[in-house]
């Protein structure tokens, strides 16, 4: 019921702007629950005037509203039950909290593509523009995250590019917390992987976004990080010199070469085609 009347307060253009922030305050909690959530992004109209919020003057409700984001496409971290504590909680009849069904991945995909259907990117690029004494590194890692979930699908980066997203990308990869950056970097490495980077990013952009993709080739940095990171650098270095001598520059060359020897073929299919691409100049 409250979740509700918070979104009637969203809708309601009457309401003073103080109570419309209250509202979304109240479902950063609230969204935490798979119900609310699933009940909020089928309301279009409450998702739309939250994302007006977003393009008012005062930003103070950058963090609540990046939270209400991170609910809805389930990207905060989800630690895994290890199967042998399972096991002893059942032996001693403890109760072993279970995922909610709408919390199951073909609900997170309608969730995400409601989402980008309202406008979120739009909304999202309107946040990271926002003054950096307001845009906290918490903030940043949590808008991060939504961009990374919204990237999921390549049917949907077209989408994303052709709203900012590409654009506003770029200071999240190069600024904020550690897991932000990455989370950015790796959003950044889905685009740059299967787009035309004149497009996705056009002028001078293309060779910032070059410093966030060699960063994921770290070892540290999981498989499929790797390989898209690798995809988006294959990319770059069949357009340019001056793109391919940016990847040398920022000493890509030992990290790609030693993905050409992986025991995983599309790794090592990946990093022979952008070493070949290289190689050119």
């Amino acid at each position: 019921k409250l979740a509700k009347q918070c979104r009637k307060w969203l809708c309601n253009p009457a309401i003073d702007t103080r109570t419309r922030k209250w509202a979304v305050e109240g479902l950063a909690y609230l969204t935490l629950d798979a119900d609310v959530k699933d009940d909020f992004v089928q309301d279009e109209p409450a998702m739309q005037a939250m994302f007006e919020l977003a393009k008012t003057s005062d930003k103070t409700i950058l963090y609540s509203m990046a939270s209400v984001l991170v609910n809805c496409t389930n990207s905060y971290d989800v630690k895994e039950l290890v199967p042998e504590l399972v096991q002893l909680a059942k032996f001693s009849k403890q109760h072993i909290p279970e995922e909610h069904p709408k919390d199951k991945k073909d609900f997170i995909i309608m969730r995400v593509k409601r989402l980008i259907k309202a406008g979120v990117t739009s909304a999202l690029v309107c946040m990271v523009k926002a003054d950096t004494a307001i845009l906290t590194d918490q903030t940043k890692e949590l808008l991060a995250r939504v961009f990374l979930a919204l990237c999921d699908d390549s049917k949907d980066r077209g989408i994303i590019v052709a709203q900012g997203g590409g654009k506003a990308l770029i200071p999240l990869a190069l600024e904020g917390t550690d897991v932000g950056k990455i989370k950015a970097s790796h959003a950044l490495a889905k685009i740059a992987a299967i787009s035309n980077p004149d497009i996705a990013f056009p002028g001078e952009r293309v060779y910032e976004v070059v410093r966030p993709l060699v960063s994921l080739l770290n070892t540290e940095r999981d498989g499929l990080q790797n390989y898209e990171a690798l995809l988006g650098l294959t990319n770059f270095s069949g357009r340019s010199d001056k793109l391919r001598q940016k990847i040398i520059k920022e000493k890509a060359l030992p990290d790609i070469e030693n993905y050409m020897f992986e025991n995983h073929d599309q790794l090592r299919q990946a990093a022979t085609e952008c070493m070949c691409n290289l190689v050119v100049n």
